[in-house]
């Protein structure tokens, strides 16, 4: 067969060998080649999910947004964009509807916090939905965190500069 005009060359437990290699080198290809696929896909899906979150934000249709960005979750727990987009969608709910809805827009812009301490739009948005249920202490309290977290980013970044100087 195929393997026959390699075999003749290969005697006794040489063929062996050269034939686990071969089986080796072909698996090894398909579990790298498979697994960036798999990887490839998985972030084209999110990407795309996030879109149709976005569009059906736009066309106020809150519910579905919902859960086009919890399968984006499902893939991916801590991508901000999907609890950031959730979190509108459950706030323009709370405007609509029930308080059950704002308290899953308030944990929602939490969470999106606690992934990403710097993560600005959050911030706004949670003093937002705070300061449209009346909650004023705890929308200035959540400026006044963000604030904080953006003094700290300056400060930060100055010292960065400021030793990347004077190594110069």
């Amino acid at each position: 067969m195929i393997f026959e005009g390699i075999r003749k060359g290969v005697t006794g437990k040489k063929w062996i060998w050269v034939f686990l290699v071969v089986m080796a080198v072909a698996v090894s290809a398909l579990i790298i080649f498979g697994s960036a696929a798999y990887e490839n896909s998985t972030y084209h899906i999110v990407h795309e999910q996030l879109n149709i979150g976005a569009e059906q934000l736009k066309a106020e249709e809150f519910r579905k947004a919902i859960l086009t960005y919890e399968e984006v979750l499902a893939y991916d727990a801590e991508n901000t964009k999907a609890i950031v987009g959730m979190s509108q969608a459950y706030q323009r709910l709370a405007g609509m509807e029930v308080d059950t809805d704002f308290e899953m827009a308030v944990d929602d812009y939490q969470n999106a916090i606690i992934c990403n301490e710097n993560n600005t739009e959050a911030y706004q948005e949670l003093s937002e939905i705070y300061f449209s249920r009346g909650k004023y202490e705890l929308a200035y309290n959540t400026l006044k965190l963000l604030n904080q977290r953006y003094e700290k980013m300056l400060t930060s970044e100055f010292i960065k500069a400021s030793l990347s100087i004077s190594k110069h």
